[in-house]
């Protein structure tokens, strides 16, 4: 197999061969790691010739020869290089000579390969970004050898590396990954094996800084602080030419610096003393425009004066929730005097609004000394804080500190502190009733002092829902509209979060899908990118029931490695476990849970979840008893949790593939997504009692009910109900089972198929292969356009920039491409097509 560092260097190895072919000179010249040895000694390889191979060390340059010598195996004659020469090439004859590392050379060894090039195979390698480099390339040239110089690997090679050594790395991670390494081989395959430098890779690239000059060390330090590129005034010419001389920065169109790699930018802002940085960050505040800019680089100066100042204007110029939270979280944590806790209060519900829960917590510990009043409002946001992070006991904590403050004083933030605590008896304690008497008395009381209405309708608008009750939507399309007016937008994400989850489940999914659409674009406009991520969520949650698993796991490849608040990421996580498992990698989804680290104090919406998933791996994959003591013990949970159903089916069906008594059929009410649970376990139920034909009429039912919201439940009980039409004798059996085979297999549900390919072969029909997945279906003109993109290796969000279409377009379209394609990820499907056109 080709090293992976030979990927991209294909016209590198070209030209070598070529050159051989004439014994033509050739050096190799690049930076440290870009893969010169490996070219070079794969183009020797393929000469076919015996291989004489040496290079020089830098620890031992002044000693004449020394790369010869390693290459020959024995000691150079005395005399001069011309000397020298006569007895390498009698040595090599018809062979190829490898010099490496020729940067270090002695000037008599670069003398003898003067003399050689020409007479015998030729072969070096110069590494650029050591003060010899420049010279000793020159002194080749002059010899007539051909340079030929390695540039990074583009982002699609560097893709292609990182599918050779981390097959299972999504496109995000990959795409992160390519950039923070400036498409380095080296680094890029130890990132990729270990996700971090070792320690001889990161000296080697702090002893590579510390070559540069001083105006080059400078210039660095700055560009590696400012974390993009800067213009060449802003660095000093000098020092942008030393920095471009040593190969470490590169320019770009418009007059500006930047660093080729961020890995080195990490390693000089290692090898700083505070006190550099403090200088440097200094020189960048006052050569930056962007008032933002300026008050963090003034803020990490020391300059808190300026950096207040600096933070307050441009926190007052922008409109966005996301950059105004950061600006404030400066201005707060440079704020002094009688004005300052109301200043990082105001911070507070900035960043609160943008879901920055670290920088939240940095400055709510600056506000535990503040009078009653204050604390008690800080505890209000912690406790709001500790939610989306999900700690219920934090949150638990936080209200109770803040009740204790302000309790009995009638004041505002005792009333937004009653809002928030009916949170307890929705989520925390599964206690609907009550939970709908505390949002009721908490709107009451919000509507009299005129304190947080908009909130209060989303909570009680909330409560209704897990009541089942369809005015919840009422309240929550109110909060999300009054919030939107009064400028609330923690309150409006929320509230349009929970009307999402209520069409989802309650209403229509249609509507869910269209209110999420909207929310992703507000949430991206207002620049809050962990809403946009938790919004993107939502439709991922809804192409998971619409059995769109393509694109299940194409989203959560792209959010998963992505900032998340703690409830999005746990139901993606769940999501991605299911669509793994429906597909038939359930290895996968067992290896996923299992990996996952322990998680003190978690609530019980996590623990289902998670066993939910462990139960559905092991009905599917053949472990009924297993499945069986993992739903029972969801089962224990709270009674007010609508989501026990599920668990109700799997239990049912566990031990009906044991042998076993499923039970007695689930009865009660069920919000619209789940109402099919009484009819699938009454199925279930009838089918082991051997009354296939009355099980056939409960499987339909159960079918038509779950349609529309829940695809895998429709298509499992219209194979329920062709297995018990076969068993009942039924002569439109083996027609159901075709028709559901070719729906499974549309979807790509693995398990699914072979339940239904071993009741097709008890009903006499064999099937010699998996049905198939496309079921004749083309993909669309459009799906093509995205896939030709994918293929030229843009990544999910440039294809949206580019075709104008927002990125869950793109990722719905490649999903569905995939589908239809039989693709088994993006960039299979984008071959697929180049392939197909090719051909």
């Amino acid at each position: 197999m080709i090293d992976v560092v030979l990927v991209g260097r294909e016209d590198g190895l070209a030209r070598l061969a070529a050159a051989l072919a004439t014994d033509a000179p050739v050096a190799v010249v690049g930076e440290a790691g870009i893969g010169k040895t490996t070219l070079l000694r794969a183009a020797a390889r393929a000469s076919g010739r015996q291989v004489f191979e040496g290079g020089a060390l830098s620890t031992l340059s002044w000693i004449d020869y020394l790369a010869l010598e390693r290459a020959i195996g024995r000691r150079m004659p005395a005399g001069d290089p011309a000397t020298v020469a006569v007895a390498v090439e009698g040595r090599v004859g018809d062979g190829l000579l490898v010099l490496d590392d020729l940067q270090w050379a002695a000037a008599a060894t670069l003398e003898v390969v003067g003399y050689l090039a020409g007479r015998v195979g030729l072969l070096a390698g110069l590494r650029l970004g050591d003060a010899s480099a420049d010279a000793a390339v020159d002194q080749l040239r002059g010899a007539d050898f051909e340079i030929v110089r390695l540039a990074a690997l583009t982002p699609e090679e560097s893709r292609a590396v990182l599918s050779r050594l981390r097959p299972d790395l999504g496109p995000g991670a990959a795409d992160r990954l390519a950039k923070r390494t400036g498409g380095n081989p080296l680094l890029l395959r130890e990132l990729a094996e270990t996700g971090e430098l070792s320690a001889s890779l990161r000296l080697a690239l702090a002893a590579r800084l510390r070559r540069l000059d001083e105006p080059g060390r400078e210039a660095f330090g700055l560009l590696a602080l400012a974390g993009r590129p800067v213009h060449c005034d802003g660095l000093g010419s000098a020092g942008a030419k030393s920095l471009l001389a040593a190969d470490l920065a590169v320019a770009t169109a418009d007059d500006r610096i930047e660093i080729r790699h961020s890995l080195l930018g990490e390693v000089a802002i290692e090898e700083m003393s505070a006190e550099e940085r403090q200088r440097l960050h200094a020189i960048l505040a006052r050569n930056v425009d962007d008032p933002g800019e300026a008050a963090r680089h003034h803020a990490l100066a020391g300059d808190r004066k300026a950096a207040l100042a600096a933070a307050t204007r441009a926190a007052a110029a922008t409109t966005r929730p996301g950059e105004r939270a950061s600006h404030m979280a400066i201005a707060a944590s440079c704020a002094d005097g009688p004005d300052a806790d109301a200043l990082r209060l105001e911070a507070a519900h900035a960043l609160e609004t943008a879901d920055d829960w670290p920088a939240l917590s940095v400055l709510l510990d600056q506000l535990r000394a503040g009078p009653p009043e204050v604390r008690a409002a800080a505890a209000l946001i912690r406790a709001r804080a500790a939610w989306r992070s999900g700690d219920p006991d934090g949150l638990r904590s936080a209200l109770a500190e803040g009740f204790e403050l302000v309790g009995g004083t009638g004041s505002d933030v005792e009333v937004q502190l009653l809002v928030e605590s009916t949170r307890i008896p929705i989520f925390l304690d599964a206690d609907p009733e009550e939970a709908v008497r505390s949002t009721t008395a908490a709107l009451d009381a919000a509507r009299a002092a005129g304190v947080d209405i908009a909130r209060a309708e989303y909570l009680h608008g909330t409560a209704l829902y897990v009541m089942q009750r369809p005015e919840g939507a009422r309240y929550l399309e109110q909060a999300m509209a009054a919030a939107r007016a009064a400028g609330e937008v923690g309150t409006e994400m929320v509230a349009s979060n929970n009307l999402i989850a209520f069409h989802e489940s309650l209403g229509d999914p249609g509507v869910a899908r269209r209110v999420a659409s909207e929310m992703v674009e507000r949430a991206a406009a207002l620049g809050l990118g962990v809403w946009e991520r938790s919004f993107q969520m939502a439709l991922s949650n809804l192409d998971f029931h619409a059995g769109n698993y393509p694109a299940v796991l194409a989203a959560a490849d792209e959010l998963l490695d992505q900032p998340l608040e703690s409830r999005t990421r746990d139901s993606l996580f769940e999501q991605l476990c299911l669509a793994l498992i429906d597909t038939g990698r359930i290895d996968e989804a067992e290896r996923r849970v299992a990996a996952l680290p322990p998680r003190s104090g978690a609530d019980w919406t996590w623990r289902r979840q998670i066993a939910w998933v462990r139960t559905e791996a092991a009905l599917w994959g053949g472990r009924p008893q297993r499945a069986a003591e993992l739903a029972e013990e969801i089962l224990d949970g709270p009674e007010g949790d609508a989501n026990l159903a599920f668990a109700h089916v799997s239990r049912a069906w566990a031990l009906f593939d044991l042998g076993r008594e499923p039970g007695p059929p689930v009865t009660g009410s069920y919000p619209a997504m789940l109402a099919a649970v009484p009819e699938e376990t009454t199925g279930i139920c009838l089918l082991s009692a051997g009354s296939a034909a009355a099980a056939v009429d409960a499987f339909d039912r159960a079918s038509v009910t779950w349609g529309g919201y829940h695809r895998r439940g429709e298509i499992r009980c219209e194979w329920a109900a062709g297995e018990a039409a076969r068993r009942a004798g039924g002569s439109d059996a083996v027609d159901r089972l075709e028709r559901v085979e070719q729906r499974a297999g549309e979807l790509g549900m693995v398990p699914l198929l072979s339940r239904i390919h071993r009741s097709l072969r008890a009903a006499g029909v064999r099937r010699t292969a998996a049905a198939r997945r496309t079921g004749g279906r083309r993909i669309t003109d459009r799906e093509r356009e995205v896939l030709d993109l994918v293929g030229a290796g843009l990544t999910n969000a440039e294809i949206a920039g580019r075709l104008g279409v927002s990125r869950h377009t793109v990722i719905s379209q490649i999903a569905s491409a995939s589908a239809k394609l039989g693709a088994r990820s993006r960039t299979h499907a984008a071959s697929l097509v180049a392939g197909a056109r090719a051909g």
